[in-house]
């Protein structure tokens, strides 16, 4: 992949840019990282791409009969100046309120999350987590998930067999997904082909998606292979969304643009690494088309707002990315464990990861480096090569950073920044939830100069896109 040049179609001139605080009513302010979070609604929207109108009132009631502690919500991100505010993690049977201060990482967290949580939680902490998860699954378009974490909850609440596995998890079992954790290891007993029963039951074996039938099944399955559950209950969650290369992209080819120059790539949080491989692929966005004809895969964002003038092809000399556990795909079982977090009723999903898991086998595999950003970072920038555009860049990570490391990163990238001059330009692109958390924000810094432009925003797996282009 390094020193590929990509083509894509036709040019389209950029139209006049405005503040998307005008036509979005975003704040004008820089991101700051903070523990205040908007709805639990609002927040299953950047997900499922719903209106930002009224919502669904199906998902206010649910949300409102959700029973459990309050996690710690994380939102935001930062750039030259970072803020904190702490919330209670008191457990409480909360009010409609109470639900909606859910944060969105409780729906669904990567694995750049702090994995020390508090020592004990009762089995009524896990029980909360359940519905909960039945709630956000619902309303984020796993109905077989919705069902399947309601069955679960009923068993633990009865002191079933799932209350015993999951007694010893010392975790904060929200905010450490204990239910996705649990849910893996069920789907990748069926990749795995551990139990034909269990798959007859499981939308990606080939099933109905029968929640009732797959429960007490998957449970026995459980029960036979407790090293399978084990291993899942000691790992975080960890995903690697590919359709969020459809708005990475655009913004990479901005900055490609604006600088004039080939592009060094380095990726905080880059997982298996296949947003690093973000120019193999094939784009559709409506207007534009981008990509070789024929790429094996192909992603479409619905994009509304400005046009702007993208290069027919990128220059790309290098490109490396830092995960604290990345993912080999050479490594069969890493595989499996990548495509067991994806829900098995949303197929779209397990096609895209497959596909861009085999386009990545077939091509030289980018450097991935298992370390904190914060340790890995510094030896990159100050080896980066002459006469490029460096890119720093990160998708849905900043809340999974401790906020020590948000500034230590932050203070680095800009001392890094001050260094940067017009023939060897350094930039920093960001894709992480808005402040108001109804979408993410696309956010590009550009130096010399540290001129920050609001290109966009968009859902948070990258469906869609409102491009504004912002100058600054």
């Amino acid at each position: 992949m390094p020193g590929r040049s990509t083509k894509g179609s036709p040019l389209v001139p950029l139209a006049p840019c405005t503040r998307m605080t005008v036509a979005l009513g975003a704040s004008a302010s820089t991101y700051q990282a903070t523990r205040s979070t908007p709805s639990l609604e609002r927040k299953l929207t950047v997900l499922t791409g719903r209106s930002r109108g009224g919502g669904s009132t199906s998902l206010r009631n649910a949300a409102s009969r959700a029973k459990g502690p309050r996690p710690t919500p994380r939102t935001g991100t930062a750039t030259i100046s970072t803020r904190r505010t702490t919330a209670s993690r008191r457990i409480r049977h909360p009010s409609s309120r109470a639900a909606r201060r859910s944060a969105l990482s409780f729906i669904y967290l990567a694995s750049h999350g702090d994995d020390s949580m508090a020592p004990s939680y009762d089995q009524s902490a896990k029980i909360h987590a359940f519905r909960w998860q039945a709630v956000a699954s619902r309303a984020l378009e796993s109905p077989f998930y919705a069902d399947l974490a309601s069955c679960l909850a009923d068993d633990i609440e009865a002191g079933g067999a799932l209350a015993g596995m999951v007694e010893g998890f010392s975790q904060d079992p929200k905010e450490a997904l204990l239910p996705l954790r649990v849910l893996g290891a069920l789907h990748r007993a069926v990749l795995d082909d551990l139990d034909p029963l269990l798959a007859a039951h499981w939308p990606s074996g080939g099933g109905p998606g029968d929640a009732a039938a797959a429960c007490p099944r998957g449970l026995a399955v459980l029960g036979e292979h407790p090293d399978l559950l084990a291993d899942y209950l000691d790992r975080a969650v960890q995903t690697n969304e590919v359709q969020r290369a459809a708005v990475l992209a655009p913004a990479l080819l901005a900055a490609t643009a604006l600088t004039g120059r080939p592009l060094a790539l380095y990726e905080i949080g880059a997982s298996a690494g296949l947003n690093l491989a973000w120019d193999a692929y094939r784009y559709d966005w409506g207007w534009r088309r981008w990509g070789r004809d024929g790429a094996p895969v192909a992603l479409a964002a619905e994009w509304t707002g400005r046009q702007p003038a993208l290069p027919d092809g990128v220059e790309i000399i290098a490109r490396a990315g830092c995960d604290p556990h990345p993912i080999d795909l050479a490594d069969r079982a890493a595989r499996q464990r990548l495509l067991s977090y994806v829900w098995p009723d949303q197929a779209a999903r397990i096609a895209r990861l497959r596909q861009a898991i085999d386009a990545a086998l077939a091509s030289p595999a980018p450097s991935l480096t298992a370390a904190r950003a914060i340790d890995w970072l510094p030896r990159q920038l100050a080896a980066r090569p002459k006469g490029v555009t460096a890119i720093v860049y990160h998708s849905y990570v900043w809340p999974y950073i401790a906020a020590a490391e948000q500034e230590a990163l932050t203070r680095l990238i800009a001392a890094q920044g001050a260094m940067a001059d017009a023939v060897s330009p350094l930039g920093w692109l960001r894709m992480e939830l808005a402040p108001d958390g109804a979408a993410c924000d696309l956010r590009l810094t550009l130096w010399p100069g540290g001129e920050e432009r609001m290109l966009g925003r968009c859902h948070a797996h990258g469906n869609w896109l409102i491009w504004s282009g912002d100058q600054p």
